[in-house]
């Protein structure tokens, strides 16, 4: 989840109204057999589902989660859910901040693991209380000083381990501070073995706290920072385990430091709930956002290494597909060799975990490991006066490195080199592969050049970093060719780091953006809101341009460069690291094909599907399969389902739609869901919108209101003794319209497109006449589905509509899909002065075969 400007994952559309503030709620936690509660029922709650699937694609793997939470020196997630203003958050002082300047740590089933074919649940609340401030309105929190809370839910990384056997991996035990202690009957044991290796079979381990010559010396253990956390706070909620069979003790570690890079694991990523922006009736004096509680943004993330498998998908919601892979561990062991050993990549390097000596007279290990290292991990490191001690060792530093990066740097001084420099020809310049170039270094300068103007007015602290070039010298001239740059290149990000190696030195991330780069933005325009009347927007066509090139880059959509003809053994690719994840498209063997993943990131801002943000409860991780996925698709751009809502700016409340409902399982006799089918959902009355799979998009959808609720006109009574239900489904076919696969695609620019779009929608299942469950139902339901494929919706102001845009900044030419659905209905009569309800009612549309009841004009 890199980069610096990034899609929304759901855009915010309102029809016919604004969004309403409201308080964070307390949620009652739900009941899931397979999980634990909490020990408050009233704390937030989300789950962390692991699945062993690997007994289903042999040989098993044990697999080993360690779940930690990163420092901060601001917890927004704190600061939305306890409803801080906009005033306190700007507070010069950090009062309201919520610092967190440790790391916090769970090992989960740290000596067994979770085995094959079984299961384990992790609720975690939204936060654990360390210590009592006295603080009543921060629920006993200090939120101005450090070490006062766990935050589970922001920013959390997930280590995934793997063993062949129930023994956890040395890392593993080196990480918690563990040594190995020789087992003559364990090693026994090895020689039955044909798949483990000795180093982690043929020993036992004890804690370094026991060890006869370290356990007075903290800092010769492997991890010296890392204490079991101290919790004094009374009535604190932690979280809590279950599984197959009964888990081992949670318990929470706190570090200064993250685990070692080289550790034999994957890295996934989760955040769980989500911020929303909210209207400030008092200004600053009001919160500016609240946190959203059903909310769930995962990834598996390769950007920097690949070791093993895992497939993600959201809890409790089956209209999300998975992003991962569900193959064995070992295919993905072979795929990873293949890329390696292919001739093409051979040398490509890998980790090297290193392991303290356990005794004075010891010395330290050195353990490859099957653990590649990307361009975008590797080559920031070239800059450095001397080598990384956890990757392989190369011939010499740092000329003569590992084969494959070295001939990428080749390949870019080939084409950046000053005077000689490939795409700095004039007669090479319209080569698609240099045009990418010829855009993107501009931009590089650009962000160099304000990066050193941010050190001289002391924006930035301490001192910024020279170019290193060619013929030895070091200057601040902008030097394209230099490893600095082009690791920057490939890691597609800012230029903000200090020579210093102080962490509080350098720039803060947003300091230097590559969006705001000199001529890669365009004026500022006005883009206000209602909080907002004033705001200001920038507009980044130019910056999104060059991001594109660099995607096509990327994906080998502009290697015509004659560097393969200069260089004909180099089979050369602009990154081969998104082959080795993605796979070659164009290969005919199944070698080249690699990991064959796309539903992951291979580098920082590969945005196709890598990344999920959607409504959910938690997150399930799969290992080995997608049978316990509750969506067993790889995850494709959904279907956004926006349903309008009508303003309050007069106090009185007006019908709104509350909740949905998708595929439901069964129907009443009357063709109605169950009022408490558990498949609804709430809708989020800040941003009305949810999602359906495209994968089954002829799936019934079906909308309820708040009509028992609603007092507009102002009345005694409530206009409806009960809600109305609504319900539409997307059409794939029509005996009378010649309906294709899928939506309609949709241009901006071409408002005739509005005119047939409702065609794509069924109102089959709507109440055709008076609501028998209410005294409203002047008009049915279908009155509110239907505008019928002649009559043009941008003019008739009610029904819904579903069409299709493709995304122009998308390399793949990928479609998104939207629906549109008008407010519910509330007036008996829909008079000209009610904006969203006048227009014509055709009851020869095909689609509309029924007349308005008008009977509330007599």
């Amino acid at each position: 989840m890199l980069g610096d400007f990034r899609k929304a994952a759901i855009v915010k559309m309102v029809l016919g109204g604004a969004s309403l503030a409201f308080t964070t709620p307390i949620v009652a936690q739900e009941i899931d057999p397979f999980c634990s509660p909490l020990s408050d029922p009233k704390m937030p709650a989300m789950k962390l589902k692991f699945y062993n699937d690997t007994n289903t694609s042999p040989p098993g793997q044990w697999v080993f989660p360690v779940i930690t939470m990163g420092k901060g020196p601001i917890d927004t997630w704190m600061q939305f859910y306890f409803s801080v203003t906009q005033n306190q958050m700007e507070d010069p002082s950090g009062a309201y901040n919520f610092p967190r300047d440790k790391a916090y740590r769970l090992y989960v089933n740290p000596t067994k693991g979770i085995a094959p074919g079984q299961k384990v649940c992790i609720t975690l609340p939204l936060y654990t209380k360390i210590k009592d401030s006295g603080s009543a309105s921060f629920d006993g929190i200090n939120p101005k000083d450090p070490g006062q809370f766990i935050d589970w839910w922001q920013g959390g990384t997930i280590q995934l381990f793997y063993s062949s056997n129930v023994n956890a991996p040395r890392a593993l035990w080196d990480d918690r501070n563990y040594y190995p202690v020789s087992n003559p009957i364990a090693a026994l044991r090895l020689l039955n073995s044909l798949s483990f290796p000795l180093r982690s079979l043929g020993n036992d381990y004890k804690p370094f706290s026991q060890n006869p010559d370290f356990a007075g010396n903290r800092d010769a253990w492997p991890r010296p920072n890392q204490f079991e956390t101290s919790i004094t706070a009374a009535n604190t909620v932690k979280p809590v385990c279950k599984g197959t069979n009964p888990c081992e003790s949670l318990v929470i570690q706190e570090d200064t430091a993250d685990l070692p890079k080289a550790d034999p694991s994957q890295l996934l990523e989760y955040t769980l709930g989500a911020r929303q922006a909210v209207d400030q009736p008092k200004g600053k004096d009001s919160p500016p956002a609240v946190l959203d509680l059903k909310n769930v943004d995962f990834d598996i993330s390769y950007v920097n290494v690949a070791y093993g498998p895992a497939a993600m998908g959201p809890v409790n919601n089956d209209q999300v597909g998975y992003v991962g892979t569900p193959q064995s561990y070992g295919t993905f062991l072979t795929a990873l060799n293949n890329f390696r050993s292919n001739g093409q990549y051979p040398g490509w390097p890998r980790f090297v975990r290193e392991y303290k000596p356990s005794t004075k007279s010891g010395a330290i290990e050195r353990v490859t490991v099957e653990k590649f290292a990307s361009p975008l991990e590797v080559m920031p490191s070239l800059t450095a006066p001397n080598p990384r001690t956890d990757l392989e060792s190369v011939t010499k530093w740092n000329t003569d490195i590992w084969a494959p990066i070295g001939r990428l740097r080749e390949a870019w001084q080939y084409h950046t080199s000053p005077g000689n420099g490939y795409c700095l020809s004039a007669t090479n310049t319209g080569t698609k592969f240099c045009q990418a170039i010829n855009d993107i270094i501009p931009m590089m300068q650009e962000n160099y050049k304000k990066y050193l103007s941010l050190f001289a007015n002391g924006t930035c602290q301490g001192t910024a970093v020279k170019m290193k070039h060619a013929n030895g010298g070091e200057d601040y001239n902008f030097d394209a060719t230099t490893d600095f740059v082009m690791s920057h290149v490939y890691g597609w990000t800012p230029f903000t780091e200090a020579v210093e190696a102080d962490p509080t030195k350098g720039c803060k991330p947003t300091d230097n953006l590559l969006a705001d780069s000199s001529a890669y933005y365009q004026n500022e325009v006005d883009c206000p809101t209602q909080d907002q009347p004033n705001r200001k927007c920038k507009l980044y066509g130019p910056y999104l341009a060059a991001k594109k090139e660099f995607d096509e880059l990327n994906y080998g959509q502009r290697n015509d460069s004659p560097y393969n003809r200069d260089k004909p053994a180099s089979n050369y690719s602009f990154n081969p690291w998104v082959v080795l994840v993605h796979g070659d498209p164009t290969a005919k063997n199944g070698m080249r094909k690699f990991l064959k993943i796309p539903g992951v990131y291979a580098y920082s801002v590969d945005d196709a599907v890598g990344n999920v943000q959607a409504w959910g409860e938690g997150v399930v991780i799969d290992v080995g399969s997608t049978k316990h996925l509750e969506n067993q698709n790889p995850a494709t751009p959904p279907i956004t389902i926006t349903v309008g809502k009508f303003a309050n700016a007069d106090g009185m409340d007006r019908p709104r739609f509350t909740d949905y409902l998708l595929c439901p399982r069964s129907l009443r006799q009357n063709g109605m869901p169950a009022a408490d089918d558990p498949h609804w959902r709430p809708i989020n009355q800040l941003y009305t919108s949810f999602i359906l799979n495209s994968n089954n998009p002829s799936c019934q959808v079906w909308l309820r209101d708040n009509g028992d609720k609603v007092n507009y006109p102002k009345t005694t009574n409530p206009l409806k003794k009960s809600p109305q239900y609504y319900t539409f489904t997307l059409r794939k076919e029509s005996p009378t319209i010649d309906i294709p696969p899928f939506l309609p695609e949709f241009s901006a620019d071409k408002s005739p497109g509005w005119d047939n779009t409702g065609a794509y929608i069924d109102c089959k299942g709507n109440l055709t006449s008076n609501d028998p469950a209410s005294d409203y139902g002047k008009f049915p339901s279908k009155y509110w589905c239907c505008s019928g494929p002649t009559q043009p919706i941008k003019t008739l102001g009610r029904g819904v509509f579903a069409y299709s845009k493709k995304d122009p900044l998308s390399i793949h030419s990928s479609l998104d899909h939207f629906v549109n659905a008008m407010p519910p209905l509330y007036m008996p009569i829909p008079p000209a002065s009610n904006p969203g309800t006048e227009g014509n009612f055709n009851p020869d549309d095909p689609t509309c075969d029924i007349k308005p009841d008008n009977s509330a004009n007599n």
